[in-house]
């Protein structure tokens, strides 16, 4: 179910809520000044093309789905908190054009997901942490991830940790 468009641009001020799942045939722009939000009820965005983010994204607990067929590109001036990103697209893949946010899973069910050099964060807090979820099909992740995990300080302000990691993904 929900609304399928072909190009979507997001402009002007106010918060532009989705009342259904949404799916673009083509890209998705917010332009600066502009807020989009998936609602409450978590509605995912499914983009065949770039996404281009100059604006906010409010993704709730939502996916945000790159199922293109041919490359495709995450970019704009604002980085993007993205709480689900999958991504299946064995086309061409997806690449980032900037710094971009992960709250909570990254599903890589096809294709390549690019960090082409920039700064992919999986971000940790006290309620969640960022993960990489079960690798399916052709998936895979090339480039360089930031992993954070949040460590509360004890009585004195501060925690020991350290990394299972050995070695590079």
């Amino acid at each position: 179910g929900g609304e399928t468009f072909n190009n979507i641009t997001f402009a002007g001020s106010g918060t532009k809520t989705f009342s259904s799942a949404v799916t673009s045939n083509s890209n998705v722009v917010i332009n600066s000044g502009a807020t989009v939000d998936v609602s409450t009820s978590n509605f995912q965005l499914n983009i065949a093309k770039n996404f281009t983010n100059n604006g906010a994204i409010n993704t709730q607990s939502g996916t945000i789905l790159f199922n293109g067929s041919s490359a495709q590109t995450i970019g704009g001036t604002t980085i993007t908190n993205f709480y689900n990103l999958t991504i299946n697209n064995t086309a061409g893949g997806v690449s980032l054009v900037n710094a971009e946010n992960l709250i909570n899973t990254l599903s890589l069910n096809g294709g390549t997901f690019s960090m082409n050099s920039q700064v992919f964060t999986m971000i940790s807090t006290a309620a969640n942490t960022a993960r990489i979820g079960p690798i399916t099909g052709s998936g895979n992740i090339s480039g360089n991830v930031t992993i954070q995990r949040f460590a509360p300080g004890s009585v004195t302000g501060w925690a020991l940790f350290g990394t299972p990691m050995s070695s590079a993904l």
